[in-house]
Formats: structure tokens, sequence, C-alpha cells
């Protein structure tokens, strides 16, 4: 739903009120890859975007500016820029978030949770409308590195299923991949050696449960990051029979400034781009 939010959350970092331009008129979406808390390079992507026009930004999952800490210096940071530059920060969570933290802000009514005055979660199975196109989000992922340490809150459920729901949308946004996207299977079998066996496996459920929702949606555009690696690709699917085609965009994380861990979806045509930080061909 369209959002224009009056009211600031209890004990959050500020006190300033909320406001976000309705997404049915965002033409040009910005797209963003894994933060991983990365402040200066959550900083330097906005700025980018500014520059190309994009006023509103889904960040795909392990923002990590979120901590155990109530103030979040580097958070108003990041709040501070947007404001200035009059943009504003959506993002689903992924598998590397604080989620005693996240979820400690309260739902608006609008079905976001804002966190900042231009800082909004979009919960799992939020939907909207994007220009004249159904939206719909599905954060989470299973990480195959959880025997470090994880938030057990990180897997997707099948609550999150049941309220993602079964209605189609022509974009779905996320952290995890759908699976049969064959670039991002020749990695992960190329990288399998780097985590072992348990938790390729937890992470290997964790996606097929993702793809689940996944085909519960059945997009024409997907986009997620969590595998930090670039995948640009058409898949086609079937459920029940139905026949399906997908373009299925990863982006890289922040990492290096030659990754490609930025997109801009144009909400009109539903063309996505992907670009570097330091690219100078972009959209």
């Amino acid at each position: 739903m369209d959002v224009v939010v009056s009211t600031a959350p209890p004990d959050g970092p500020t006190t300033r009120p909320f406001g976000l331009v309705p997404l049915s008129s965002v033409a040009r979406l910005g797209l963003i890859g894994d933060v991983n808390g990365s402040t200066l390079y959550a900083i330097r992507a906005a700025k980018k975007l500014c520059q190309l026009g994009v006023r509103v930004i889904i960040q795909l999952g392990d923002l990590g500016l979120l901590n155990s800490r109530r103030d979040h210096p580097d958070l108003e940071w990041v709040n501070q820029e947007l404001e200035a530059a009059d943009q504003w920060l959506l993002f689903v969570d992924g598998n590397q978030d604080n989620f005693d933290e996240l979820l400690s802000y309260a739902l608006h009514p609008s079905g976001l949770r804002p966190i900042t005055s231009r800082i909004f979660h979009l919960p799992r199975g939020y939907r909207t409308r994007l220009w004249d196109f159904r939206l719909a989000a599905l954060g989470g992922a299973s990480s195959a590195d959880a025997w470090r340490g994880h938030w057990e809150q990180e897997a997707i459920t099948s609550a999150d299923l049941a309220d993602l729901g079964s209605e189609r949308a022509e974009i779905m946004i996320g952290h995890d991949a759908p699976l049969h996207v064959r670039p991002l299977e020749d990695f992960l079998a190329s990288t399998a050696h780097r985590w072992p066996a348990s938790g390729r496996v937890y992470a290997r459920g964790g996606q097929e449960t993702f793809h689940d929702g996944f085909l519960q949606v059945r997009p024409r555009v997907y986009v997620g990051s969590h595998y930090e690696h670039h995948v640009d690709t058409r898949v086609t699917y079937a459920v029940n029979g139905e026949a399906f085609e997908t373009h299925v965009v990863l982006l890289d994380a922040c990492g290096l400034p030659e990754s490609k861990s930025m997109a801009i979806l144009d909400s009109r045509t539903l063309e996505i781009r992907s670009f570097a930080l330091i690219d100078s061909d972009q959209p």
C-alpha cells in the first residue's frame, strides 16, 4: 500500500516524523545488495543513486546497521544523508541482521516497520504496488556458516509463507534465491568446499522454503542478494502445469567497488540493469 506515516517509534533513534513517497508513483527503483554494516558503502551507494535521479531504494538484506545499542550513530548518519538528499531506504531482512533489535520496532498499520524517519523495514509477506505492478517481499535466508553463530529468526518459516499468500505479483524482492538458477548453482558447486556439509544442508533447506514462497508469487522479476555473487538470467518455472518465466537478478555484496552490487528497476517496463559503485556504464 502507499505509505504516508506521521508517527515515530517508541524509544527509537529519532523523534522526527516519518514520511514516505507513495511507491505507486516511483518510476525508477534503486536496489542495493548486501551492505553488511558498512555505513560508508550505504551512503556512497545512496549518493550514486541520487545522482541518477533515484529517490527510493530497496536494500536486499544484511543491511547490518542495527546492533545491540539503542543510539545507533551509524544508522543516524545514514538517515541524515537520506534526509539531505530527499531519499528513502527500505530493506528486507537477511541472515546477518540483529533480529532481536529489528523486531523490537513496532509495525505501523501500513505494514511497514519504521526504523528512522527515512529507513523502513519490509516485513516478510509485505505487499504493495510499484507503478502499475504488484510487488511482494520475502526476506530471510538460512546461512551456510550458521555453525559460527546465527539468529534463529533468519530462517524463513511456514508462517512467513502464509503471510506472503498466493496472489501473483509481477515483482518479488527478497534475500535468498529460487532454485534451478543455473549460474548460481554452478557458483555454489565451485565454492562448496568452503562450508561444512551440515551448513550446506541447512542453507539448501532454507532455499527450498524460499522457493516454495517464490512459486506462490510467480513473479516476472525477482531481485535478491545473499550469495554475494552477481547473477542475471531468465528461468522458466511451472506451477500446476502452467509455465512462467522470471528474470532473476542477484546482486553482489558491497565488497569491492567494481562488484555489481547495485541496480535500477524501471517500474514502468520491469527492465532492470545492474552496475557497480564505480561503473561508468550506468543506467
